[in-house]
């Protein structure tokens, strides 16, 4: 089996933390881990490190390899900027050709997850392999906890056995009313972005129901990485269908199936709301990354390399960087992404 770690991702909503040069998987937040350390240590478990990759666009390619030190450098499959997924798992699935065989299973994973229980989610990888080698297109699905308006949903449909079904349809972000009729129903699981597939499998999804994609990318991967091809490969791949994999191919494909992960510490840690509900806290339920004090202050979540004094403070995020505060009620966490909206246009050096 391969493991591929897409990495390419900006994190917005971790601003002011996360920026261009250090997007939000590389963020030391967890025991000083990053989260891509946290995601190549979970794949490793089961997956010899020879056989992980990391697709991420060329600015990162540096930050991957000082992060991800045992695997080797032509481990890292190089896009020349971010597009999506189908794109750069397109681009995977033909570098990986040339070294592998094509009956070869392919684990695809965010590289900016948190899963807890890494045997129950191996134990659910191998069970899904078992789908996979017969030739069906397997995605993940989180058993839903409260109903989401953040995530897209797969529809369950007939049972292949008690843990595995057919896939019945996929479902955009939902308004919430639509989202509490999914979870009360019982037949929806979010779709967390992580897939397995043989590689044949996905080549022939590829070149049935991305054809124009497919075809630039092979015309990239015949290129070498010289300085000369760069600019060709960057024209070309400027030509890519910007799509998502589950629109271009999941969607269309009829052998879907759908693994349902529940309990399994699974967290996409989408915000400082959500980083600060799963991090290990003190007992006021606070959250600091270096000395402080507080009286009568809760649940608040505060990164600063200074002293940080808190007085009758409650549920609240401070974040300090060189150059930029910010500060913010807990549950206005996801207008983080606003934010950096605005200072794209007023001022991007702070981005």
């Amino acid at each position: 089996m391969i493991g591929l770690i897409m990495a390419g991702g900006n994190g917005t909503r971790f601003w002011p933390l996360s920026r261009k040069s250090n997007p939000k998987q590389f963020l030391r937040l967890f025991d000083n881990q990053s989260m891509i350390q946290l995601t190549f240590n979970r794949l490793h478990h089961f997956i010899n490190a020879e056989d992980i990759y990391v697709v991420t666009t060329l600015d990162q390619k540096d930050l991957v390899i000082d992060h991800l030190e045992l695997i080797p450098e032509e481990n890292v499959i190089i896009e020349p900027f971010g597009m999506n997924t189908a794109p750069c798992v397109g681009l995977s699935v033909h570098y990986l050709l040339k070294k592998y065989p094509k009956e070869t299973n392919l684990l695809i994973v965010p590289s900016d997850q948190l899963i807890t229980d890494i045997d129950s989610f191996r134990e659910a990888v191998f069970e899904a392999g078992k789908l996979s080698e017969a030739g069906s297109h397997v995605v993940f699905g989180i058993v839903p906890s409260y109903p989401a308006t953040g995530y897209g949903y797969i529809e369950k449909g007939e049972a292949i056995n008690k843990s595995m079904f057919h896939v019945k349809q996929f479902k955009e972000k939902p308004d919430l009313q639509t989202a509490v009729q999914f979870v009360e129903s019982g037949n929806y699981y979010w779709n967390c972005g992580m897939f397995l597939w043989k590689l044949e499998t996905i080549l022939s999804s590829l070149e049935k129901y991305y054809s124009l994609g497919n075809e630039i990318l092979k015309q990239i991967i015949v290129l070498n990485s010289s300085s000369e091809s760069l600019d060709k490969i960057t024209e070309l791949y400027k030509k890519m269908p910007k799509t998502p994999i589950d629109i271009a191919i999941m969607e269309k494909v009829q052998n879907g199936s759908v693994i349902p992960l529940e309990n399994i510490g699974w967290s996409d840690v989408g915000s400082w709301y959500s980083l600060h509900d799963i991090i290990e806290k003190d007992a006021q339920q606070n959250k600091f990354y270096h000395s402080h004090q507080t009286i009568n202050s809760g649940n608040n979540f505060v990164y600063s390399q200074k002293a940080v004094m808190l007085i009758d403070m409650q549920d609240t995020v401070i974040v300090e960087t060189e150059d930029a505060l910010l500060v913010m009620p807990k549950s206005s966490s996801e207008k983080v992404k606003d934010l950096v909206d605005i200072l794209k246009k007023e001022n991007p050096d702070l981005l």
